[in-house]
């Protein structure tokens, strides 16, 4: 499929030719023709999927030429690093269409970035919270926006910049188009979803596999730090299966808090690959823990340097690792092709903030993880409620449910009248 297809003006055609791009991408094939005809939408797509340029190609096609003096479309990008990068693409993109434009952050001289807009505008690419103080101290116009993207909002999310999104949503005309862009799509933006948008679509961009072979690996989506313990310590429950495993961590501080709560719950049987803490079983090499009584190992990520996890039934993750070749290394398949040797299943634990690196993990690897259910049983921390996943509720509760009929000494038929005699005068003795 050529960019021509995509309905594009010849100048935007012949700017991404000069980029290099010879056809759109899989997140521009599916986007752009509706983001200029006006659809709401919410994209799920990897890092570098082309998700930035598929924004500006629509908003260029969309708003077509100068117009008016305040400001027909925003793109909202986390840094100022990504304004930076935007303006630098639309000095290729917008050479012959000439729509008047500016990039706004915090650091700028927000005085200069307002009256700069104030000569005309129609696109303006900014940081959330310097769009919101913009709006603010009435540094800029909104009532003639069309068209609001939000670009990059898992990471907005993680720099703690969504509360300046909602305060620019806010200030928008009542009849908008709204398109959100992002890599990771968990409850905090499906809350910011259902309160500003009008029924959006949702598109989610595949990956396309680099043929590399991967074991057998799932992720468990967890809620908190809390419900991981609580889940692995379910599994382990499992001695037939479990006789060996080992499970990577990344810090000292997990790994301290870890071993206590594992070893209380399996006294004697959980050691520490060269252990820092006085007190916890210590191995020196993955061969000592294999040929010990032991049968749980903890090994911080960084101490993965030769180490072997071939012929153990599975191992864990319980922190997705900060370096994701680590993880890439793992799954490899190719690492386990030699004689007598056996992959593990790998198992990762994902809280909602180490989602986004799982993300990119993901991409590196060039396939999407399947999730895996947190068993039946497992309570989840946070909702004081065990996960029953397994077991299906009764439709018809056992004694009426929550509206049986009170029994006849629990009846109240007749009222009472409550009054608060005056105190003793050995009552007021005390007081004094």
């Amino acid at each position: 499929m050529s960019f021509e297809k995509l309905k594009l003006n010849k100048q935007l055609v012949k700017a991404m030719q000069s980029l290099g791009h010879t056809e759109p991408t899989k997140v521009q094939k599916k986007t752009v023709a509706r983001i200029v005809g006006g659809q709401e939408l919410v994209v799920t797509a990897h890092e570098k999927s082309g998700k930035t340029t598929a924004c500006l190609l629509a908003i260029l096609k969309k708003l077509q030429s100068p117009q008016e003096y305040d400001a027909r479309a925003i793109l909202l990008v986390p840094t100022k690093e990504h304004v930076l990068a935007v303006e630098q693409l639309l000095e290729v993109l917008n050479q012959e269409i000439n729509l008047r434009y500016i990039g706004v952050y915090s650091g700028g001289g927000m005085t200069e970035q307002s009256d700069t807009i104030f000569e005309g505008i129609d696109l303006i690419v900014a940081t959330p919270e310097r769009m919101a103080e913009l709006y603010t101290h009435k540094g800029v116009i909104l009532r003639k926006v069309k068209v609001l993207l939000i670009d990059g909002a898992e990471e907005m999310l993680e720099r703690g910049l969504i509360s300046s999104v909602h305060r620019v949503l806010e200030a928008l005309p009542q009849k908008f188009q709204r398109v959100l862009f992002t890599e990771v799509y968990d409850h905090r933006l499906r809350k910011l979803v259902g309160t500003y948008f009008d029924i959006p679509a949702f598109v989610e961009i595949e990956l396309d596999k680099k043929g590399v072979e991967i074991i057998e690996t799932g992720l468990y989506q967890t809620p908190n730090y809390r419900t991981k313990q609580n889940l692995i310590i379910q599994l382990l429950n499992d001695y037939e299966w479990y006789s060996k495993t080992v499970i990577f961590i990344n810090t000292q501080v997990t790994c301290q808090n870890l071993y206590k709560s594992i070893d209380k719950r399996f006294a004697g049987e959980v050691a520490v690959l060269n252990a820092r803490y006085i007190g916890h079983v210590n191995y020196e090499s993955i061969e000592e823990f294999r040929e010990s009584g032991s049968r749980i190992l903890l090994v911080l990520h960084d101490e993965r340097t030769n180490f072997d996890v071939s012929n153990f039934p599975e191992i864990f993750f319980f922190d997705i690792p900060s370096h994701i070749q680590t993880f890439a290394d793992v799954v490899n398949i190719e690492n386990y092709k030699e004689e007598e040797k056996n992959a593990p299943i790998l198992s990762s634990f994902g809280t909602p903030t180490e989602l986004l690196t799982f993300v990119k993990i993901e991409s590196l690897i060039g396939q999407k993880v399947e999730r895996w259910a947190i068993p039946g049983g497992v309570i989840i921390e946070g909702t004081r409620q065990r996960n029953n996943t397994a077991k299906e509720k009764e439709e018809d509760p056992k004694g009426g449910g929550a509206f049986h009929e009170k029994k006849a000494k629990n009846r109240k038929e007749h009222n009472y009248t409550y009054h608060n005699p005056k105190p003793s005068e050995k009552a007021k003795r005390k007081k004094r």
